[in-house]
């Protein structure tokens, strides 16, 4: 039995390694027209890089979050067959090369950085995703994930998008310029399905550009992973963060 599942796990990791080949090429092409188009259309340096259009790259962008998801399945499938009391882990996504958000530049972002919560969401289901942010271990305990914002405004809403084990939340926090914290919200977060989008309204008469998110990694088993987090001031503005720090990150593994 034990070598059936050997044979098994090694047809499964075989599967992840030609998928992890397919989505390297297919980043290749994304970044080659992401370049291209930003350099307003001009001759790819690449006779093999076709012109490209707006269409191609969003399905090109489609292709890679279907692949993500994919290999995330393939790869709980995988540990499966670790022996029990066996430390399960998980395999170095980011040493594929990381796909650049061209909402905030072009830096690229590595999987499961805390940069992944930057901008707006490019997660779009649910499962253990390179394109979301992870602290670096599972069940550590006190974890934090910083946003910055382009504007201050009077907070009225922290909009949350969760897609991988929901629920670790215990505070929110503003950082005002001077780096002193005001609690926006305390308590425990509901446990539900994700993806979800985890509302936090707070208090009134606080002006930051700055958010703070403390979790419990040890309340929710396994990764918590963050994609995005939505400003709302009580003018009605959104804002996506522009940039994010973290304790920790599973890159750092």
């Amino acid at each position: 039995m034990k070598s059936g599942n050997v044979l098994l796990g090694a047809i499964v990791l075989l599967i992840v390694a030609t998928l992890g080949i397919q989505q390297w090429q297919l980043r290749q092409r994304l970044a080659a027209v992401q370049t291209e188009l930003t350099a307003q259309k001009k001759p790819a340096s690449d006779p093999a890089v076709a012109p490209a259009s707006a269409d191609e790259i969003a399905e090109l962008r489609g292709t890679v979050a279907q692949q993500n998801v994919r290999i995330a399945e393939l790869e709980r499938r995988l540990e499966t067959f670790n022996r029990p009391g066996e430390q399960i882990t998980r395999p170095r996504a980011d040493l594929l090369p990381p796909l650049s958000d061209p909402n905030i530049g072009t830096s690229p972002k590595r999987s499961w950085g805390p940069e992944q919560a930057a901008g707006a969401p490019d997660t779009h289901a649910a499962g253990d995703i390179p394109t979301a942010w992870a602290s670096r271990e599972p069940d550590a305990g006190l974890e934090w994930l910083k946003l910055d914002y382009e504007r201050v405004v009077e907070v009225a809403q922290i909009r949350v998008r969760e897609t991988h084990n929901p629920g670790a939340i215990t505070k929110a926090v503003a950082v005002l310029d001077n780096g002193a914290e005001t609690v926006l919200w305390e308590g425990v977060e509901p446990t539900v399905e994700p993806p979800i989008e985890m509302e936090f309204n707070t208090l009134n008469g606080v002006y930051a550009r700055a958010i703070k998110l403390y979790l419990d990694t040890a309340r929710v088993p396994g990764w918590n992973e963050i994609d995005a987090v939505e400003l709302i001031g009580r003018d009605g503005s959104r804002q996506w963060a522009k940039s994010a720090s973290a304790s920790s990150t599973y890159v750092e593994r």
